[in-house]
């Protein structure tokens, strides 16, 4: 099974992001929510431009994954991510 850096970030500024991961044979994603550790400065950026239009041409923040998801071995809490945020 892939790990989940396979997958794209994308972060919702309520707090969470999602892992998307690709179905094979399929245009659907599979989608798992999780929680991720931003720095101060990217928390801050992101909470900015919650409601702007065009907040999804923003450069993606780098972030922590905080989130085991169980069907990964090793853990994959502190997992480097990239997040891309959603169009409003």
């Amino acid at each position: 099974m892939p790990g989940p850096a396979i997958g794209l970030w994308i972060f919702e500024p309520r707090g969470f992001a999602y892992v998307l991961i690709p179905i094979i044979g399929s245009d659907e994603m599979f989608s798992w929510a999780a929680w991720v550790s931003l720095s101060r400065d990217n928390f801050a950026r992101s909470a900015d431009l919650r409601d702007t239009t065009g907040r999804e041409t923003e450069e993606p923040y780098f972030g922590w994954l905080s989130t085991d998801l169980f069907l990964y071995s090793p853990s994959t809490i502190n997992v480097k991510t990239r997040f891309h945020t959603r169009p409003k």
